[in-house]
């Protein structure tokens, strides 16, 4: 009992484990209100308030992400650890797109409260994009590494096989989520409610077994 309790603080202590625990509610929150928006419209209605609120919490959480972000991409950047060209490239592009979402996210905060007269509609286009092209390079990424590990290579990648496969799930998961968010394309506002919820539910707790494992 003691050791789990432990361990559970130990978790939850870490800001990005426990992140990926906000995510998993707030999307089950927006699965749930999903399921129960045409018998129960008020309990939905509930539980998409919820999932706004996890939403918002964990946008003020990370206000102060660039940094770390920025740190990370310039060491890898200038560390060239990885021998792989191609996942060296690709990986210093998706450390990139993100480090472009985080401020495009403070923007969009700060519009939201009326601190600048930017739209906040096209901002989250601009973000949504680079969230989609961050979950596109990590899908190709994953396929490149499994290639890697079926074609009996002497290179080395540092995840398993299962690890792997659990990413791209995750992965497909939330570029389906941001395709459905970007604002054009094929799949804009083409998914319902319970399939985005669905979608990002499994992509959190695929993420939460994956932070568990570490």
């Amino acid at each position: 009992m003691a050791n789990s309790l432990a361990s559970a603080v130990a978790f939850l202590s870490n800001y990005r484990k426990r992140d990926t625990v906000f995510r998993t509610a707030q999307f089950g929150a927006f699965f749930l209100g999903g399921l129960s928006q045409g018998c129960w419209p008020s309990l939905a209605e509930k539980l998409f308030k919820t999932f706004k609120d996890f939403s918002q919490a964990r946008l003020v959480l990370r206000m102060i992400d660039d940094i770390p972000m920025l740190a990370y991409t310039l060491k890898c950047s200038l560390s060239r650890e990885e021998p792989d060209k191609f996942l060296y490239w690709s990986t210093l592009l998706s450390n990139l797109s993100i480090l472009i979402y985080y401020p495009l996210e403070h923007l969009i905060w700060l519009s939201d409260l009326k601190f600048t007269s930017l739209s906040s509609e096209k901002l989250w286009k601009y973000a949504i994009f680079c969230w989609v092209l961050y979950s596109a390079i990590q899908i190709v990424q994953i396929i490149y590494k499994l290639w890697i590990i079926h074609s009996s290579s002497k290179q080395k990648v540092s995840e398993d096989k299962s690890t792997l496969q659990l990413g791209l799930l995750q992965y497909i998961c939330d570029l389906l989520c941001g395709l459905n968010w970007m604002g054009f394309g094929p799949l804009h506002n083409k998914l319902s409610f319970t399939s985005v919820g669905l979608l990002g539910t499994v992509s959190s707790i695929v993420q939460l077994h994956r932070s568990l494992q570490h």
